[in-house]
């Protein structure tokens, strides 16, 4: 209920100021999206909320800090060709091992040891069609053979409209990349996710994935 005092939240070194506005009672909670942040490495970071200038009788009731995946570089869009690239750099990770490997030799999507772990792009198309699904995925020798699945929905709906399972192939190494083709899928115009998930894990991890493109089809 508090009229815009001022709070900066601290996450390790990382520093997000806000300006608060009034929910209009103290037990009237809302969910304020204040700024990205990046943790680069795996570990514990500390967590702090604190006030920069207090107005009013009281700064505010907190329930929660929540730190939500957020998309590593920018949501694709679709291009004057008609192809969408969904390229790991604007992917967005949920998990604990998967992440973003942006070394030149690498810039993929990696350590995916956690089967748990999945990646998604939201997305947008303008021109509707039908599009090829194509991924780009490298795996080490004798490490194939992981089940995964390309999970399409629809912006904001629960279920997917479309899956497209994918065998994991083994291309000799991490990183020799091989183009393989999934399936079509037909799109309208409109906002859409694809998330990748894995429901099984052959040998140590599942995959290495650099990209997934959706070519039309002609």
């Amino acid at each position: 209920d508090s009229v815009a005092s001022d709070i900066e939240v601290t996450v390790g070194e990382a520093r997000l100021p806000c300006t608060l506005r009034s929910t209009g009672s103290w037990y009237t909670y809302r969910s304020v999206e204040i700024g990205q942040i990046s943790l680069e490495k795996p570990g514990e970071y500390p967590v702090a909320v604190r006030c920069t200038h207090k107005r009013g009788g009281a700064v505010m009731n907190l329930k929660a800090v929540t730190l939500v995946p957020a998309c590593e570089g920018t949501p694709p869009i679709q291009g004057d060709d008609g192809t969408i690239l969904l390229h790991a750099a604007d992917s967005t990770i949920h998990g604990t091992l998967l992440q973003w490997e942006p070394a030149e030799n690498k810039r993929t999507i990696g350590y995916w040891a956690n089967v748990g772990d999945s990646v998604s792009w939201d997305f947008a198309v303008t021109t509707g069609g039908k599009f090829e699904i194509e991924l780009l995925q490298g795996c080490d020798s004798g490490q194939g053979g992981s089940q995964t699945g390309f999970h399409f929905y629809a912006e904001n709906q629960p279920h997917p409209l479309a899956v497209f399972p994918h065998t994991v192939i083994d291309t000799g190494h991490w990183q020799a990349f091989r183009p393989v083709v999934t399936g079509q899928i037909d799109l309208a115009p409109g906002q859409y996710k694809l998330r990748v998930l894995a429901s099984s894990k052959a040998a140590g991890a599942v995959m290495d994935l650099r990209q997934v493109l959706l070519r039309p089809v002609r």
